[in-house]
């Protein structure tokens, strides 16, 4: 006996229909705040390393993670955000990142994994409107600390410009060049 199926759409289920119907009020905010208009940019800091951070000089000094995360954030931002290392963080719209954890045992590769935590700040005119945490780790990404530490500075930066969008700034000023 030959097997059919049918093609017809078959009804949803009331709790699938139930969760459709409160998709829009879902990912609504509140508080007369509205995402970054199209076509305006945030400007990104230069990133710096907490007080607590763990991070050697040696990374401090040599890998650069102070441009290279702004810079992964600028490029997977699809044009809303800006690599501005000199941007005034009370004027404006702006993103703060603050390495507040680097764990990068010397060694590379053979040293182990290495860490990297980031806290993003969505700023107005100095206020903090929003903020962002997030960690990565790898075992991969080359031999050498910096080439490990650049790796997860890419999958961090990827990370804030997926959140960028989410971000509900006042519905005053733009950003300083604007």
């Amino acid at each position: 006996m030959a097997r059919t199926s049918s093609l017809a759409p078959r009804p949803l289920s009331t709790l699938a229909l139930l969760g459709l119907l409160a998709l829009p009020t879902a990912c609504e905010k509140s508080g007369g705040a509205t995402q970054i208009p199209e076509g305006e940019v945030v400007h990104v800091l230069a990133a710096t390393f907490a007080e607590g951070s763990h991070a050697s000089e040696a990374v401090q000094t040599e890998c650069g993670l102070q441009e290279k995360l702004p810079q992964y954030v600028e490029r997977y931002s699809k044009g809303r955000a800006v690599f501005d290392a000199d941007a005034d963080p009370s004027s404006g719209r702006v993103i703060e990142l603050t390495l507040t954890d680097v764990v990068a045992p010397a060694g590379g590769a053979f040293s182990g994994p290495k860490h990297m935590k980031v806290v993003a700040r969505a700023l107005q005119d100095g206020t903090e409107v929003d903020t962002f945490e997030i960690d990565r780790s790898t075992t991969a990404g080359g031999y050498g600390n910096c080439d490990m530490l650049a790796r997860i500075a890419a999958a961090l930066g990827k990370d804030v410009a997926r959140w960028l969008p989410s971000v509900s700034f006042p519905a005053s000023s733009p950003s300083p060049s604007q």
